[in-house]
């Protein structure tokens, strides 16, 4: 019989494994990740498509406020501005990610050299 916790780990790691096969070109780069940045890059994914339930793009109109001196007298101009939100998408979530998840160039000779290994082991 399995514990709650031990279930719920089960299933992250199962998620962390459909993560890294998502990956595509960027596996190097995950793998170059240690376990705990790994995860956090999950969650934050999770946390992403939860919250994001967008199905089509969506146009909003946000009004701004300018202000400032013109010809001497303090001013207050207000500006409609359109921003379009997307849906969520696993490509441009990774993109900016991965700023956010920087990995020395060491672990990534690492990650890239044991991937290449593998490759030639499946051959």
């Amino acid at each position: 019989m399995l514990s709650d916790k031990e279930k719920k780990r089960k299933q992250h790691e199962k998620e962390l494994n459909s993560l890294r096969n998502k990956m595509g070109k960027n596996i190097i780069w995950f793998d170059a990740l240690n376990k705990t940045q790994q995860y956090d890059l999950l969650f934050l994914w999770k946390r992403e498509k939860y919250r994001n339930t967008k199905n089509k793009p969506e146009k909003r109109i946000f009004k701004k406020r300018f202000s400032g001196f013109v010809n001497g007298k303090y001013t207050v101009h207000w500006k409609s501005i359109e921003v379009i939100s997307y849906p969520s998408n696993f490509k441009h979530f990774l993109k900016d990610s991965k700023s956010r998840f920087s990995v020395s160039v060491t672990k990534m000779r690492e990650s890239r050299l044991q991937h290449l290994l593998k490759d030639d082991t499946r051959s």
